[in-house]
């Protein structure tokens, strides 16, 4: 019989054994005889040895223990034929942006999921498609426009990005 016990690092070690020892008080209802010594000789080594962000697994067949560094949130307990391993740990979130001189969306992926922080429409004017006195004027306007536009992106992602500690 295997026993797997993570305790996180935000866990509390006292409320762990208190857990552990209702634990080796339930294990006594176990019927056959071989597992129940195996499991309840685990819960009571991984009970003395507790502590917070590692994990235990117990083999009851070698009576052996082995003690890892635990970075997960969740506390796991199982006991069965298979060790139980923690779920891997989150992917690095980044910071996609897609922007041209119309509009900008900024979105945040986690992992597989998107998620969108921001999106806005630009009052950038269209390029200017007669000629004249005042398309010079017209381009050096909507040049201006553009550099405002795509500050404004950029103090946005500087908030984002402090925000939500991404890459």
């Amino acid at each position: 019989m295997k026993v797997t016990y993570a305790l996180p690092k935000e866990g509390d070690p006292v409320a762990a054994r208190a857990f552990l020892l209702k634990e080796i008080d339930q294990a006594r209802n176990i019927k056959k005889d071989v597992t129940r010594s195996q499991v309840e000789k685990g819960l009571a080594r991984i009970r003395n040895a507790v502590e917070v962000g590692k994990i235990f697994r117990w083999d009851g067949e070698n009576e052996s223990m082995l003690i890892e560094r635990y970075l997960g949130k969740e506390k796991i307990y199982h006991c069965g034929r298979e060790f139980v391993n923690p779920p891997p740990m989150p992917k690095s979130k980044y910071l996609l942006i897609v922007m041209d001189a119309n509009e900008c969306t900024i979105a945040l992926l986690n992992g597989k999921r998107i998620d969108p922080l921001w999106h806005k429409e630009s009052n950038v004017p269209r390029k200017q498609d007669a000629g004249g006195q005042s398309a010079v004027r017209f381009q050096r306007n909507r040049e201006l426009a553009l550099k405002l536009w795509y500050k404004e992106i950029a103090d946005k992602m500087r908030d984002i990005v402090l925000k939500n500690q991404v890459k």
